[in-house]
């Protein structure tokens, strides 16, 4: 007998059987527990898991953010150009749930190399915590999410690609595809 089978004052197959099932049922509760906090991101709107600590969505409420703090989000970069109330509400909503609320307006009509620099100096100073980044519909989020992964993260543009195109086919719009090229000739000659 060992010493962990004598200190129960069960038989050792005895122990290893309770044991076993009891690993079994703590591994099917942690991912239960996980798949839940995935199912609380994919009510989002245009909700899409770009990679491993990485989420892009449309745009969200106050009633989204108990969800998303749950999901482990520590920071929420949002693209909207929303009203300054909006923004205001929303970051302290999130900043009394422990999360870091970035706001950097990105003009649809007119989308910027400044505003795509800013994004990527907030996602390079959020480094290593969950990031969800959204607005109005998710294609602004998921093009400069496209544009950091390829840029910054050095991704291959074909699987960055996969996540953007699962919300919209920015060279169906002239603005947003030439933004993209641009961006893509500006920042690899920088």
């Amino acid at each position: 007998m060992n010493e962990l089978s004598k200190n129960s004052g069960l038989p050792p197959l005895k122990f290893l059987i309770r044991s076993a099932v009891v690993l079994t049922i703590l591994c099917f509760s942690s991912s239960i527990i996980y798949a839940q906090r995935g199912e609380a991101l994919s009510k989002l709107k245009n909700y899409v898991h770009a990679k491993e600590g990485l989420h892009t969505c449309g745009s969200i409420k106050s009633s989204d953010l108990k969800a998303i703090q749950h999901r482990g989000i520590k920071t929420i970069i949002s693209l909207n150009t929303e009203s300054p109330s909006k923004v205001i509400l929303l970051s302290g909503e999130a900043d009394a749930l422990q999360m870091k609320y970035i706001h950097i307006p990105v003009s649809w009509e007119k989308p910027s190399m400044a505003s795509l620099e800013r994004f990527f100096n907030a996602m390079e100073e959020s480094d290593r915590v969950e990031i969800l980044v959204h607005c109005r519909l998710n294609w602004r989020a998921s093009a400069f999410v496209y544009l950091y992964r390829t840029l910054r993260l050095n991704e291959a543009p074909d699987v960055a690609r996969k996540s953007l195109l699962e919300v919209w086919k920015p060279e169906r719009n002239p603005t947003w595809k030439d933004f993209m090229q641009d961006a893509e000739k500006y920042f690899r000659t920088k």
